[in-house]
């Protein structure tokens, strides 16, 4: 994925441009294709390799070589659209308030014995990005271009944490929305998020690590937020987000027995623990798709699993993961525990 992933920051209408690659240690030749391109490049191409390895430090060595007044972050297999940073730029420029911008971006399935598939992702303004990044509303990393002042900030509270293998790009922003930088969305921006092989870092990690790895985060950042000279504006809701249970949780198929009401609401009924909880049909909804799934993933997983089955069940992911959270209080979920304390089977139909 490396060339076309460089011939599509070579090909950047914007005109002033640098280009860092950044060898983490690759065994597949990347190197040597990363020379061999600088080679016939226009643009100013440079090949490093960071002191220490990781990827977060590989991006850490990487800023501290770049010169510009603004940052995109790419891994090796992210594509970008060729008017993706011009546009971006253009609309910071216009504005000095704005620190990081944002744009769409698709999700391109690659699999050896099947078509390519593709799924863009329109996103939404957000008008509270604490909110949206505390939720895990997960997006590619690389739609985003950051000011050099917002990248310097973020690399003083070491938000690419040194040694974090999962989930870095979701500490990295939602310690950016903490700070409170400024975000704006620039639609027509677009990147490529290709899932290629399962030897990518977050498939390649077990599941209950990832889930783990969050639970990290979290605490991390919910420390980071209490801080005296951090001046960001805590809500309720986002401190119930910090707080969030990171365990896992399934409901397994044929478990909840679901009853209509008289005044138009739902009882479900857990059949074998007889906990219930009336609730709208729409809520009914979503616990019967997460019931049809029959997998254990912490919860906000299953939030974003059920919006991308039923997008129309809810828009707001936070909303989601507040009524999961309910689910789980009133005794619906089954927490996935072995008698030694690990976590045991993830799934009665295939592991996540």
């Amino acid at each position: 994925m490396l060339r076309p992933a460089l011939a599509s920051a070579i090909a950047q209408t914007h005109p002033n441009l640098e280009i860092i690659f950044v060898d983490d240690g690759s065994t597949d030749e990347s190197r040597a294709v990363a020379e061999e391109m600088t080679k016939t490049c226009e643009r100013p191409l440079s090949v490093t390799t960071a002191p220490t390895r990781g990827v977060n430090a590989a991006r850490i060595h990487g800023l501290a070589q770049a010169r510009g007044e603004y940052v995109q972050w790419m891994d090796a297999d992210d594509e970008l659209d060729p008017r993706k940073i011009e546009l971006q730029i253009a609309v910071l420029e216009a504005d000095p308030a704005i620190d990081i911008a944002y744009g769409d971006w698709t999700m391109r399935l690659h699999r050896k014995d099947a078509p390519m598939r593709e799924r863009r992702r329109h996103l939404k303004p957000a008008t509270d990005q604490i909110r949206r990044t505390l939720s895990l509303e997960w997006y590619s990393p690389n739609i985003y271009l950051l000011r050099r002042r917002a990248a310097d900030l973020l690399a003083v509270e070491q938000a690419w944490w040194p040694g974090r293998r999962v989930a870095t790009d979701i500490e990295y922003f939602a310690l950016a929305a903490l700070l409170g930088l400024r975000f704006v969305q620039v639609p027509e921006a677009l990147a490529v998020y290709n899932i290629w092989s399962r030897q990518q870092i977050s498939a390649s990690t077990p599941y209950p690590e990832r889930a783990m790895v969050l639970k990290c985060i979290y605490a991390r950042l919910s420390a980071f937020a209490e801080r005296a000279d951090v001046q960001c504006r805590l809500l309720p809701e986002h401190r119930r987000l910090l707080e969030q249970n990171w365990d896992l949780w399934l409901v397994p198929r044929g478990s909840i027995e679901q009853r209509k009401n008289r005044g138009g609401m739902v009882t479900l009924r857990h059949r074998s623990m007889d906990n219930m909880l009336d609730v709208r049909p729409r809520e009914a909804a979503i616990i019967a798709h997460i019931e049809s799934d029959d997998t254990a993933r912490f919860l906000a997983h299953h939030a974003t699993e059920v919006a991308a089955r039923a997008p129309d069940l809810f828009a707001d992911q936070a909303e989601m993961v507040f009524l999961l959270d309910r689910f789980r209080r009133a005794g619906l979920f089954t927490q996935v525990i072995t008698a030694s304390g690990d976590t045991g089977d993830l799934s009665a139909g295939g592991t996540p």
